[in-house]
């Protein structure tokens, strides 16, 4: 309820009158998300926050669904009143859930195992390719080294 209340206050402060896109780090509305969603991180690791640019419309759709706990319908007749056209309580679900995944906080743990898995794929790649061709029915085993070139050379001869 604190982590509610917390998000009630951050939220106040935004000026939904504004035309402006604004940066809004949003620490207590993902933590409040995240609570929904995901297990709870250990100390032990740093959470990062996103810097997300939010439009009025998102900022106001957050509001009215995790700060004054408006049902889906009421939220589809605020912004039909709005816009002035019919919008599906779907759409607008679908929005949210959206916002969610871009709110929700990365810990280090979450940030290491991406960076690795990367370097991963950018060092074995060529290799993994070479097993994929096999296995997807080419007669003669291409070398890592040789699907490289022959990849460059499809490139060059695209581009060129």
């Amino acid at each position: 309820m604190a982590q509610l209340n917390d998000l009630h206050m951050m939220l106040s402060d935004i000026d939904f009158g504004s035309d402006q896109s604004e940066v809004l780090q949003c620490e207590e509305h993902s933590r409040f998300a995240n609570s929904r969603s995901t297990p709870a991180t250990s100390d032990a690791t740093t959470t990062t926050l996103p810097s997300i640019s939010l439009t009025e419309d998102e900022k106001r759709l957050l509001s009215l669904r995790d700060v004054e706990r408006k049902s889906w319908k009421e939220i589809a007749l605020y912004f039909q009143s709005k816009w002035g056209k019919k919008i599906r309580t779907a759409a607008l679900q679908m929005r949210y859930s959206r916002l969610q995944r871009r709110l929700r906080a990365v810990n280090d743990t979450e940030i290491s195992s991406l960076q690795h898995a990367h370097d991963h794929w950018t060092t074995h790649k060529w290799k993994l390719i070479s097993e994929m061709m096999h296995e997807l029915g080419c007669d003669r085993r291409w070398t890592p080294e040789y699907c490289a070139f022959r990849w460059r050379s499809l490139k060059d001869a695209r581009n060129g």
